[in-house]
Order: C-alpha cells, then structure tokens, then sequence
C-alpha cells in the first residue's frame, strides 16, 4: 500500500510530503508516541485510523506536542480536518476526569453553559494553518506535526479528544478518538 506522509510544523507553516510502502495491518495501532488511540467511525468511513500525542519540555513552560495521524482504507483522495475538544481552558471545571464532556456536550459543556464549540479545527482558526490530512488513492494517509499552545502550562493535565471530518459545517464523515489525559511537559 502507498502511504502519503505529510509533515507539518506549526510554528515556520511548512509541509512536506513523500509517499511510502507498507503491508496492510492484520491488527491496526495507532502510530507509536506517550498518548495512543484509535479512531472510531460515527458516521460515514470504515477504515482505520489512530493518533498520538507526545508532549515535549520547551524553555516557555507551555504545551508542545508531537502528533502523528494514521488512516489506512479510508475513502479515498478525501481530505479530512483535524480537530480537537481540549478540556480544562477557561476556568471550567472537570478538566482532567478522563470523561471529555467538551465532546459530548455535557457540564460545564453543555447547551446551557457558556457558549464554546465542542471541537475546534487544529489549530485554532486565524492562528495559523489549518491541519488537514489528504488520503491517497487506496483511501492511506499520514501526518506529523508539531502543536503548540500558550493557553495550557508545562505540568497540567486536561482531557482531549480529538475528530477527523470530512467538513466542518456538514460533514459525511466523523472518526473520533478515545478521551485522552495528557499532561504538558
């Protein structure tokens, strides 16, 4: 199988792209890193899909991460946007009780809490590129890249889930992954 692999750092805006072989997986895994998990199909896509997270010390004491993305039998040449739902920013509580209520639209996520979007395109909008991983013909994609916040200190742990669509407004297609803690470094 081609696997297009795209690299991204967030910080120069720069991506590259080669294309590699591989043997389908017999027992998918996400790709290897501290955080690991796979996607599962709400709507549309059967296929495989995973992503981890590893976070890194900087000198600014905020959050940076490595993350890798993996699909593998997805529909094919589709781009799909990757999006997050990172709790524990704002002030709000149950920021790290491994539930992801930001998600799931439950407290202090809710309708009838402060306005907020459940998932938020990577990164946030008007920051920089939008991250975005486009499968290849057999329906296989890759992507790395570096993530960066301000927002989260080195030392903190929030819950996280993370989503691939096909289209923000309307998608035909959602992949989520498991609700991960991870803590900054």
């Amino acid at each position: 199988m081609t696997v297009p692999i795209i690299v991204c750092t967030l910080l120069i805006g720069a991506c590259s792209s080669t294309t590699s072989s591989a043997p389908s997986p017999t027992k998918f895994e996400p790709p290897p890193g501290t955080y690991r998990s796979t996607f599962t199909a709400l709507k549309g896509e059967t296929g495989f899909a995973g992503i981890s997270v590893t976070p890194k010390a900087i000198p600014e004491g905020t959050f940076t991460a490595d993350i890798s993305v993996r699909l593998v039998g997805l529909k094919a040449n589709t781009t799909y946007l990757v999006q997050r739902a990172q709790e524990g920013v704002g002030g709000r509580p149950l920021g790290g009780d491994g539930i992801c209520q930001r998600s799931l639209g439950l407290f202090p996520w809710s309708p009838s809490d402060a306005a907020a979007l459940a998932f938020q395109t990577v990164p946030l909008p008007n920051t920089g590129p939008l991250i975005m991983v486009t499968t290849a013909a057999n329906g296989d994609g890759s992507l790395d890249f570096e993530f960066r916040t301000l927002m989260i200190l080195a030392g903190t742990t929030n819950d996280v889930m993370y989503r691939l669509v096909d289209n923000d407004a309307a998608p035909t297609t959602e992949l989520r992954s498991d609700c991960m803690m991870i803590t900054a470094r």
